[in-house]
């Protein structure tokens, strides 16, 4: 169930200044498949991933114009394989920030910490029909488009994601980087690994995290990024 903090919607859009921060926490979940496993390695490799996701939590920070999504850390045993099999899907720290119009996803990848820009517009969105409420919250279904760079199969694949908003909640953020409709994400996936779900929303929360662009790390274009990963694995 989605906990409601501070303020309750009864179908009423909620005002987002731009002084105030909200946080909403989500857990994720493996959706269900359908196809069967090649082996019982597998069978027990996919269901390490499903169980680790139990474990993970991600936070969403935002106000009117920016936001900040990353995992929430945990103090876990370091032979804890589970885990981190889990956090693996929510890695990374996204950044938006709609007034100037900027989007960063930082990363660590062989040792580095990057600051990849990103495109701005990063999806192209369509909005069905298909409604349904997300505890007291009227979502729409939109599904994206996003071309993506493989670096290891040096070619583009397509990346549909699939999510649920809420106009009631009308700021443009969602978890990991899927965001750009008109309203919040409260449900979505990227992949056929994980589905983010939202489990509590705090609206005017105290906290002392500063809503802005990573600065450590080192900043790249997507472009830039692409060569990255492709110079990486022509060395292997």
């Amino acid at each position: 169930m989605l906990f409601l903090g501070i303020v309750v919607c009864n179908g009423a859009t909620i005002n987002i200044d731009s002084s105030d921060v909200n946080k909403v926490i989500y857990k994720i979940r493996m959706p269900p498949r359908d196809n069967k496993f090649k082996s019982p390695q597998a069978e027990k490799f996919i269901n390490d991933i499903a169980n680790g996701l139990e474990l993970v939590e991600c936070q969403l920070l935002f106000n009117k114009t920016s936001s900040v999504f990353k995992i929430i850390d945990k103090l876990v045993a370091d032979n804890d394989k589970t885990y981190g099999l889990g956090a693996i899907q929510a890695s990374g720290i996204y950044f938006k920030d709609t007034k100037n119009k900027i989007k960063i996803m930082q990363q660590s990848i062989r040792g580095e910490k990057l600051n990849i820009i990103l495109p701005y517009e990063e999806y192209k969105w369509d909005v069905l029909a298909e409604t349904k409420v997300i505890d007291g919250y009227r979502c729409y279904k939109a599904v994206g488009y996003r071309e993506e760079f493989n670096a290891k199969d040096n070619k583009i694949k397509i990346v549909r994601p699939e999510v649920w908003f809420t106009p009631e909640i009308p700021s443009s953020f969602g978890p990991k980087g899927m965001d750009g409709l008109p309203g919040l994400v409260l449900e979505g996936k990227l992949s056929e690994m994980a589905y983010f779900y939202a489990t509590k929303i705090i609206f005017n929360v105290e906290s002392d995290e500063k809503l802005e662009r990573p600065i450590d790390g080192k900043d790249m274009t997507y472009d830039n990024f692409k060569e990255f990963m492709l110079k990486g694995y022509s060395k292997n």
